[in-house]
Parts: C-alpha cells; sequence; structure tokens
C-alpha cells in the first residue's frame, strides 16, 4: 500500500440517499451522515482496512473500532472526531460555515 494517501475523510456524499429523494427539497440542507455499514463498504471498497485507516489518522484502531460498532457514543472527545472523520455524524464547524 506504500505511495497512497488514505488520510482523507469518507465521501459522504458517495452513497445515494433515498429517503432524502424521497422526502422533497428541504429549506435548509441537512449534512449527509453515514451508518457504519456504508462507512465499512466504503472503506472495503477503497481497498482500505479499518487498522489502516486508524493508522493514517492517528488513532489507535481499538478506538476506531469502537466507535464504528457503536461502544463508544461519540458525544465528546476522540471518539466524535473519529465519528465526524469517518462521516458517522455532521461536522458541525462545516455546517456552521455555510
Amino acid at each position: 500500500m506504500t505511495g497512497r494517501n488514505f488520510s482523507t475523510n469518507i465521501n459522504p456524499t458517495s452513497i445515494s440517499d433515498v429517503s432524502a429523494t424521497n422526502q422533497g427539497a428541504t429549506a435548509m440542507a441537512t449534512p449527509k451522515v453515514l451508518t457504519s455499514e456504508q462507512v465499512k463498504a466504503n472503506l472495503r471498497s477503497q481497498g482500505i482496512t479499518i487498522t489502516q485507516w486508524a493508522k493514517d489518522n492517528g488513532y489507535r484502531r481499538g478506538a476506531v473500532y469502537r466507535v464504528l460498532n457503536g461502544f463508544d457514543k461519540a458525544h465528546y472527545g476522540q471518539a466524535h472526531e473519529i465519528a465526524v472523520k469517518l462521516g458517522l455524524k455532521p461536522d458541525v464547524k462545516e455546517s456552521q460555515a455555510a
């Protein structure tokens, strides 16, 4: 895996959102979040292991697995940071800037 840069965030817009298209347009755009299964599928399709993603982003493997599997609720701290980077939670800073 040498020469690849995997330290980017997962792109939440790469997964189609059926519920958003069924509800129609809203006045305020809601940030797109992914489920843990969608995040895992995205990583898999890119050929990146969860361990590699954790290493490339400076997190412990176990911390990432705890967030993905729901053992850490990611309300604050490092778990929250991981959830935002993976696309499990919206980035409040980005949505406030818009």
